[in-house]
């Protein structure tokens, strides 16, 4: 990777890589999440820059009452009994969809499904580009993300069990409760005034995708985004 800067790390697995990229999607190098995690800033070009990672996160819904997995995390996990959506890393520079589906299978379980069951259903409905530097909690001051948000149908709200090594439990919400809780920065990707408009057009997709009717586009949604 040219110009890039890769870190080594001692507890280095291919688990554990993750990408880093400038703010504008540069790549600098790769480096394991925990020890991104205490990271600040990176050499870049002669410049000292933040490192930036991709994040996805999902709305499991069930269309026919418009309830949402909402996950309580586990105290083992990074903002431990936070209120989440499945989330987590993109790692070994997998696809967002496929690290999506991992994720949902780690976290959630999806009972009966495989990656690949969960990879054709998946929706893609936004991005939201989130710097905790500027919030007053600096308890993730170091974490800045391109989170890739999508939402996944489910028939039966049976199949979506928490992973107790990660997820302490798994509550049904009203979609429009979550929105309000999610506008009340209730969940670890907070609705901020540099976010809010990401967050309503998100919203929008995932009332046009339940109703079935035609949503903003990923190209349209690729230069608002920019």
């Amino acid at each position: 990777m040219e110009n890039s800067l890769i870190i080594p790390t001692k507890d280095y697995t291919n688990n554990e890589e993750i990408l880093m990229f400038t703010e504008y999607r540069d790549p600098i190098g790769v480096i394991s999440i925990s020890d991104y995690n205490k990271l600040n800033t990176v050499e870049f070009k002669g410049m000292r820059v933040h490192p930036w990672i991709d994040y996805v996160t999902c709305f499991i819904i069930d269309p026919k009452d418009k309830k949402v997995a909402v996950q309580l995390r586990g105290q083992n996990e990074i903002d431990p009994g936070e209120f989440d959506l499945c989330s987590g890393h993109v790692r070994n520079n997998k696809l967002k969809n496929m690290a999506m589906s991992r994720e949902m299978i780690e976290e959630d379980t999806m009972e009966g499904c495989s990656k690949l069951d969960i990879l054709k259903k998946l929706i893609f409905v936004g991005k939201i580009k989130m710097d905790f530097s500027t919030l007053s909690d600096n308890r993730k001051n170091n974490l800045r993300t391109f989170v890739s948000v999508y939402a996944y149908k489910v028939k039966d709200k049976s199949i979506v069990k928490p992973n107790e090594l990660s997820v302490q439990k798994i509550s049904w919400v009203d979609l429009e409760d979550l929105k309000n809780a999610i506008r009340t920065s209730m969940f670890r990707f907070p609705y901020t005034e540099d976010t809010k408009e990401v967050y309503e057009k998100i919203f929008q997709n995932i009332d046009r995708m339940l109703e079935n009717k035609l949503f903003i586009g990923i190209q349209e949604y690729e230069e608002f985004w920019k």
